[in-house]
């Protein structure tokens, strides 16, 4: 069962990684706000899959109590809906552009 659960947690892990490759190539490309803002927004998203990850190894190992293990995953989520929000403003930023850009005349 642990290796099931390792499998899984590195499974989960692919997607932030991919997505956060993508934004740090588009603000070494570009040196815009949203560019900056999808790096970070990702970046908190990455760091924060890998908390959720291994914070049942580290419950264990630690033997938390419950109360502990709530204030962790409450503060983890906060942090994480901080992120979310900083990478769908840069998103919002990034569209706007892109569909002010190519914008037909009439």
């Amino acid at each position: 069962m642990d290796a099931l659960f390792s499998l899984s947690t590195f499974i989960s892990l692919v997607a932030p990684v991919f997505i956060f490759a993508i934004c740090l190539y588009y603000l070494i490309r570009t040196s815009k706000t949203d560019a900056l803002l999808l790096s970070v927004g990702s970046g908190i998203a990455l760091v924060m899959m890998a908390f959720f990850s291994l914070m049942p190894y580290y419950m264990q190992s630690a033997a938390l109590d419950s109360a502990t293990v709530s204030l962790y995953y409450s503060i983890g989520g906060f942090i994480n809906l901080i992120g979310n929000i900083v990478f769908i403003v840069g998103l919002f930023m990034l569209v706007n552009r892109m569909v002010a850009a190519h914008k037909p005349v009439l």
